[in-house]
């Protein structure tokens, strides 16, 4: 129960409508158990009719109307009830599926190196659905069953006591039969939550990556795991259930026993004088409302069980901490001049072996700094610090000579525009995913960043151009037109420091020249960090800085680190003009 406690105490907006629908819950229930009571007096009058010469029809007249009036009462309160219930459900999901990506958005780029896609999103949707409908369906609703069954018992025992006396035993023996069953099955619920997770998280990845499974001619391995983790949710829904349902009849048996007893006391009575024909109607109505009632505060518990499984993965991920933070006084990042690594040394969460090793350089104002290397050497690591995805190990990252721990992460990556190989667009328009950059940009500066990075010529022959939906991925473009769009994105959010990761490796060569038009366009007057296999493409850089295992090896311009025939940078190069590109 305290994971669901937490959880609603994440959602703002709703709590007053649910104050209101437990009060309308509970007007039902006043009025459903004061109907059975007209019912017994009718009964009764019209007992009284056969022996009783001053009996009047009107009485009877009187109570039918007074029951129409609770019957329409009744309605109108179910109807407010389900209209509340509906604001409480989507205020819900709202709220907490807002609370959620809220922080999703906050964590550290390690979380979701070690989480799967799809467990988070089985969290972020189905948990939180699974939730606002328990909410919706079984708590807002549990006063008033409460209050209808303390009603019928004490209105049971006012008519009879030994009744009433059989009527609370069996609703005790009804709860011990069940709270020891779902103590033993809880732990099967968590297994049962991960088991869909992963399910969920082999459907996401399939999906994402359909093309690569589709080459390599995985589509039965992806359904063989999908099928492995579903059946063994269902394996373990079966063996829960198959305790449940035997539990089940036991508590039938109980709950038929208690009804047939109490309405045999009541008709003992009646007979011998002492209890009205009404009486044995009152309290058979009374008994199967109770009994009507036991089941839903059961399935309550049980529910609450459940609930608080699902609550669980949902505050598990709600209570991870970023590990990366600003400091308490950290301030705002109003302009990037100068850009340093001063013996920064960095290995990634649960690694012992150093990703970077005192890796020197900097970057002064309108210079383009390029990093080159063989693959693994820490490039792409260079700028996940700078962006500061992560935090060093040692050392310090300085812009204008200042640790960058000392600026807000915001302000930081406000002044930084990033060109990745794998471009990241959203199933969207081509404008929705330019103004990701800026999302107050207008039209025309959308348009005018599109000119300048060389994407207007292909947007404009779209067939809904700059409203063309690019599908997801971004699979309706070409690897070309992606780099394009995320070239005009980057100028479009007119960034201080240009940061290109490997922005044309996987291009052809016509594709390139014209990737490579709009990143000039880009680079313009601007200070730049790029990464580049192709070293083609940053021949022109300032200053050049090889890489080795994790270290800096070389650094100069491209004429003074050629002219080192022993230096890795003049053997990347003689490699590359053989038609050999290693790394």
């Amino acid at each position: 129960m305290k994971n669901i406690i937490k959880v609603f105490g994440y959602v703002r907006h709703i709590k007053r409508y649910m104050i209101i629908l437990a009060l309308l819950g509970l007007g039902m229930s006043l009025l459903n158990v004061i109907q059975p009571y007209i019912f017994k007096v009718i009964v009764d009058e019209l007992v009284r009719s056969t022996s009783d010469p001053s009996f009047t029809p009107q009485i009877i007249w009187y109570l039918l109307g007074g029951l129409l009036v609770l019957r329409i009462f009744s309605s109108v309160i179910n109807y407010f009830n389900n209209i509340y219930g509906n604001t409480v459900y989507l205020g819900f999901v709202k709220d907490l599926r807002q609370t959620i990506l809220a922080h999703v958005t906050k964590l550290s780029i390690d979380y979701f190196e070690k989480s799967r896609t799809g467990a988070v999103m089985q969290r972020a949707t189905g948990n939180s659905a699974e939730i606002a409908n328990w909410f919706y369906n079984s708590a807002s609703n549990i006063l008033g069953q409460i209050l209808s069954t303390l009603l019928a018992l004490s209105l049971i025992f006012f008519v009879s006591w030994p009744a009433g006396l059989l009527v609370l035993v069996g609703a005790v023996l009804f709860y011990s039969q069940q709270i020891p069953v779902m103590r033993k099955y809880r732990p099967i619920g968590t297994q049962m939550q991960k088991a869909m997770e992963r399910s969920q998280g082999y459907v996401q990845e399939t999906i994402a990556h359909i093309a690569t499974v589709r080459s390599f001619g995985g589509e039965s391995g992806a359904l063989k795991r999908h099928l492995e983790a579903l059946t063994e949710w269902g394996d373990l829904l079966i063996k829960r259930d198959s305790a449940m349902e035997r539990n089940v009849l036991l508590r039938q048996f109980t709950i038929s026993l208690t009804l047939v007893g109490a309405v045999a006391i009541v008709a003992y009575g009646a007979v011998n004088g002492y209890h009205t024909t009404g009486d044995i109607l009152l309290i058979s109505l009374y008994v199967q409302q109770i009994s009507g009632s036991l089941w839903p505060l059961g399935r309550f518990y049980l529910s609450v069980h459940e609930t608080d499984i699902t609550a669980e993965r949902i505050v598990e991920m709600l209570e991870t901490p970023p590990t990366v933070v600003d400091a308490p006084n950290a301030k705002e990042l109003t302009e990037i001049t100068t850009v340093e690594f001063k013996n920064v040394s960095f290995k990634y969460p649960g690694k012992r072996k150093l990703t970077l090793n005192k890796v020197s350089f900097k970057v002064e104002p309108g210079q383009t700094l390029a990093l080159v290397g063989p693959s693994g050497t820490g490039k792409t690591t260079v700028t996940k610090l700078l962006l500061r995805f992560y935090d060093v190990s040692d050392g310090a990252i300085l812009i204008n000579g200042t640790d960058i721990r000392e600026f807000t992460q915001e302000s930081l990556r406000r002044h930084m525009g990033v060109v990745m190989q794998d471009v990241a667009l959203f199933n969207d328009t081509v404008e929705a995913n330019l103004q990701l950059a800026r999302p107050e940009a207008t039209s025309a500066e959308v348009r005018a960043a599109a000119k300048q990075a060389h994407a207007s010529v292909f947007i404009n022959k779209l067939s809904e151009k700059y409203q063309t939906l690019v599908g997801e991925r971004g699979v309706k473009l070409s690897g070309g037109e992606k780099q394009r769009v995320a070239i005009a994105r980057a100028i479009l959010k007119q960034p201080q420091l240009i940061i290109l990761d490997e922005a044309t490796s996987a291009l052809d060569s016509e594709s390139e020249q014209q990737v490579q038009a709009g990143l000039q366009e880009l680079m313009q007057d601007r200070t730049a960090i790029v990464i580049a296999h192709r070293l083609s493409t940053i021949m022109g850089a300032d200053q050049i800085v090889v890489m080795k295992d994790g270290a800096v090896a070389e650094t100069g311009n491209h004429d003074s680190l050629s002219a080192k025939q022993d230096g890795l940078y003049a053997k990347l190069v003689s490699l590359q003009r053989k038609g050999f590109v290693k790394g």
